[in-house]
């Protein structure tokens, strides 16, 4: 998807109610998540040992795909659990799929860490995983009566600035969802979905 459609949408479905644009961002993830796990399942193992256009392996792009759903799902534990501030957008309280305990001072040195870390993991591990957690993270978000418009709402604004260079207030809530629309749809598209 291009960024040009991708913020169309977005704004598209933040104009409108918190109850329609649950069901809107859960249609259009569902959508997004399709592709993206078709994609990933697309990709063989000697493209995802390919250099990527930001000259990480293939692999390593969607194993940061696959953490920061994994961080999401952690972040929106958070959220059911009653944190409500800025500290629920990655700030600390990262856990790895053993269990170990982890804090980052930046999104960079997360993102370093993981692709530290990936470079020596299988694809079929990375490749299985990601498509496992970018699943999970739908079913959770799609759920109802579980993440709800009112939970997502309840949360500080930020003001992010999309691609078209406008900032778009928005609850920090809604912000996990938008981010993990944007990194399965947009941000890493040309290294994941072309062939």
């Amino acid at each position: 998807m291009d960024e040009g459609s991708f913020i169309t949408e977005i704004r598209r479905i933040f104009q409108l109610a918190p109850e329609e644009r649950k069901v809107e961002m859960t249609a259009f993830h569902r959508k997004v998540c399709d592709d993206y796990c078709k994609a990933v399942k697309g990709i063989t193992p000697e493209r995802a040992e390919t250099i990527s256009s930001d000259g990480r392996l293939v692999k390593q792009v969607v194993g940061h795909i696959m953490e920061w759903d994994r961080f999401t799902l952690i972040c929106l534990g958070k959220l059911l659990s009653g944190v409500k501030t800025r500290k629920l957008l990655w700030k600390n309280g990262y856990v790895d799929a053993s269990g170990e305990p982890y804090n980052f001072g930046s999104l960079e040195a997360f993102n370093a860490f993981q692709a530290e870390r990936q470079a020596s993991m299988s694809w079929s591990e990375i490749q299985m995983n990601a498509v496992s957690v970018a699943s999970n993270l739908l079913t959770l978000l799609s759920t109802p009566f579980l993440i709800t418009p009112a939970l997502l709402e309840d949360t500080i604004t930020i003001s992010p600035e999309l691609y078209d260079g406008q900032r778009l207030p928005i609850p920090s809530g809604w912000f996990l969802w938008y981010v993990i629309l944007d990194h399965e749809a947009v941000e890493h598209a040309r290294d994941i979905y072309s062939e």
